[in-house]
């Protein structure tokens, strides 16, 4: 229980410490690599109509599997968990009637999957999916510590997105999209 805790307290000093997105997700699969022994990994951040999974980044998945597009919500594992808010757990996809990428997970060679919604107050912001080679099923208590890892990557997650959108802000109108006054001065200074 206590290295759980330790490993929770280390991940969490890394992921916050990080502001920008693309390196938040790039720690993300490098720990969930690293502290779960999954040999492929996703997380898919929903878009801006609100309706759909957009995969942000991924290791260890084929272009192929990639491609598939944006996921719409209630539809595969990952839509479901954004949808519930809930962990979607398929033991073995070659096996799952409900699972409908069973043949194009076969393909990349994994067949159990695990999808951990992102939430952030109460909403989901994103899923993150962990993916191995075999059947694999989760003990409670591992559910607990992913899902708390889960909660952890969702405030980091959260917390680089508004880092990212507060950086915008700094240099661009709000209302218009265009740079604002004291980036034109100092492009201005800068050309003359």
């Amino acid at each position: 229980r206590m290295s759980e805790t330790s490993t929770l307290y280390e991940a969490a000093g890394i992921l916050t410490s990080q502001l920008a997105l693309s390196d938040v997700l790039a720690t993300v699969l490098r720990l969930v690599g690293e502290l779960f022994q999954s040999p492929a990994s996703s997380v898919r951040l929903i878009d801006v109509s609100g309706e759909r999974l957009e995969l942000a980044a991924h290791a260890g998945l084929g272009e192929e599997y990639c491609r598939r597009g944006p996921v719409p919500l209630g539809s595969s594992a990952a839509g479901r968990a954004a949808l519930t808010g809930e962990p979607v757990h398929v033991v073995d996809a070659s096996r799952d009637d409900v699972y409908l990428k069973g043949e194009l997970l076969a393909h990349e060679g994994l067949r159990s999957l695990l999808c951990l919604p992102l939430l952030v107050r109460g909403r989901c912001i994103g899923v993150m999916t962990l993916y191995h080679r075999r059947p694999r099923g989760y003990e409670p208590e591992e559910l607990r510590f992913l899902s708390t890892f889960a909660c952890t990557v969702s405030i980091a997650v959260d917390n680089a997105r508004l880092y990212g959108e507060q950086s915008r802000l700094a240099v661009t109108d709000g209302l218009t999209g265009l740079y604002n006054h004291r980036v034109f001065k100092e492009r201005l200074e800068q050309e003359v």
